[in-house]
């Protein structure tokens, strides 16, 4: 009968240490989502962007939806958002100058092409300002114009003597 109880006793201590383990090949984060950098408030969201990645607060339901590399983002380190509310698009950029457009249905879309792009200097983007579908981005090295609607890159300005970089 001791020995019965040893045994129960050891399988109840054990159970919950088994049942935390996550199965092989799966991913799980582990990301502060408690240092906000910066906050863009749609009609029922509110997104925050944080170093690593991005959470949501849904005022309807109160609900809080966390977006990372694991949930489809395509980077980290992100350094500005802005909502356009006219095509319902939250543009998110990165430290690489990488950027992502986030929709309202969770469906995201890269748009890699300042990363790729061969320019001398400093690539980053420092903010976001939008108006109707055009969200303008200023670099490091000028003003990039994003058509939001199009989901590409509609001009670029150098800023320097004579559209040089500076």
């Amino acid at each position: 009968m001791k020995n019965l109880l040893c045994l129960l006793l050891l399988l109840q201590v054990t159970h919950p240490i088994f049942s935390q383990m996550q199965s092989i090949g799966a991913w799980r984060e582990h990301l502060p989502f408690n240092r906000g950098k910066q906050v863009a408030a749609t009609g029922n969201k509110i997104y925050c962007a944080t170093e690593e990645a991005l959470f949501a607060y849904n005022k309807e339901d109160a609900s809080l939806e966390r977006f990372t590399k694991l949930t489809g983002l395509n980077d980290f380190g992100i350094t500005s958002i802005a909502y356009c509310a006219d095509y319902r698009t939250l543009i998110i950029t990165y430290s690489d100058a990488n950027i992502d457009l986030l929709y309202d249905d969770n469906s995201v879309y890269n748009l890699p092409y300042i990363k790729e792009k061969n320019i001398t200097g400093n690539k980053s983007i420092n903010s976001i300002y939008i108006k109707g579908k055009l969200a303008y981005l200023a670099c490091g090295f000028g003003i990039v114009v994003l058509d939001v609607e199009r989901q590409e890159v509609k001009d670029t300005y150098y800023i320097g003597a004579n559209g040089s970089n500076m």
